[in-house]
C-alpha cells in the first residue's frame, strides 16, 4: 500500500507532460506553442528506442529501489528547467530549456518505470502476483485523474513555488522508497540482492 501512495506521487509525470505541461507553456512562457507537440512526441521516440535497454539493468531489488531513486532526481531537475522557461530570454533559449527538461524527464519516466514494476512484483508473496499488481495499479489511474487538477493548481496557478514544491516531491517520494524497501524487515520475500 505504501508503495502504491508513493509511485501515485511519482506518476504525476504523466499528467505533467500531457496536461500541465501544455498549458504552462501557453500561459507562461514565450515558446511556440507546437513545442509541446514536439516534446512529446520526443518523450514517445525515446521511449520506444531506450526502455527495454534501460529496463535491462534492473536485475534486482537494489538496482530497482536506485533506479527509482535516481529516477526522481532526473524528474526534479526537468522540473527546474521546465520552470526555468518562464524566464525572460530568448525564445531559441526557452526551446532549448525545454528540450533539456523533456530529456530528463523521459529518462527519469523509463528509469523509474523499470524499478517499479521490478519491486512491485517482488513485493507481492507467492501466488497472490495479480492481486498485488491489481492494487499497485491504482497508482497509475489515481495519479492520472486527480493529477490534471493538482498540477494545474500547482504548477500553472501557483508558477514558480508549485514547480519547487513538485521538485521536492519527486525526490522525496523515491527517498522514502529507498528507506522503507531497502530493510529486509518489511519485505515478505528477500529483497537483500
Amino acid at each position: 500500500m505504501v508503495l502504491t501512495l508513493l509511485n501515485t506521487v511519482i506518476l504525476l509525470y504523466i499528467p505533467l507532460l500531457n496536461m500541465a505541461l501544455p498549458l504552462w507553456i501557453a500561459l507562461h512562457t514565450h515558446a511556440p506553442l507546437w513545442i509541446a507537440s514536439v516534446l512529446y512526441g520526443l518523450n514517445t521516440v525515446s521511449v520506444m528506442l531506450m526502455q527495454v535497454g534501460l529496463a535491462r539493468r534492473v536485475t534486482n531489488a537494489c538496482e530497482a529501489r536506485r533506479s527509482i531513486f535516481f529516477a526522481t532526481l532526473l524528474l526534479c531537475a526537468a522540473c527546474f528547467l521546465f520552470a526555468a522557461m518562464a524566464m525572460p530570454s530568448a525564445v531559441w533559449l526557452t526551446v532549448v530549456l525545454a528540450l533539456l527538461a523533456a530529456l530528463l524527464h523521459v529518462l527519469g519516466e523509463m528509469m523509474h518505470m523499470a524499478g517499479a514494476w521490478d519491486l512491485s512484483f517482488r513485493l507481492a508473496p507467492p501466488g497472490l502476483e495479480g492481486e498485488y499488481q491489481g492494487f499497485f495499479n491504482i497508482s497509475s489511474a489515481a495519479a492520472e485523474m486527480f493529477g490534471p487538477i493538482l498540477l494545474t493548481a500547482l504548477l500553472v496557478g501557483w508558477g514558480w513555488p508549485g514547480w519547487v514544491l513538485l521538485a521536492i516531491a519527486f525526490p522525496a517520494a523515491g527517498f522514502v522508497i529507498m528507506v522503507l524497501f531497502g530493510r529486509q524487515a518489511y519485505l515478505p520475500r528477500d529483497l537483500s540482492d
